[in-house]
């Protein structure tokens, strides 16, 4: 049985994977909620609701995975 050094733990914890370019354009239900929201070309206000339950529930649900965060950062959530 081979253990895995404390780096690689460390590092493990936090890679579960880089976005694809297919999550950022729609594959991702977070891109897919972002796009409906604001990353499409229409003007949208803001809606605390949707941010409530399309993002954060969702992030949540999931653990706040690593994954999900730079899909929201690639996808400028804080910035919109």
């Amino acid at each position: 049985m081979v253990q895995a050094t404390s780096s690689q733990q460390i590092s493990g914890a936090f890679d579960d994977g880089r976005p694809t370019v297919s999550d950022l354009q729609g594959a991702d239900p977070l891109a897919q909620a972002a796009k409906q929201h604001w990353a499409s070309d229409k003007n949208s206000k803001f809606k605390p609701n949707a941010v409530k339950t399309d993002f954060y529930d969702v992030l949540e649900k999931e653990g706040f995975r690593y994954r999900s965060l730079l899909i929201l950062e690639q996808l400028q959530f804080l910035e919109k």
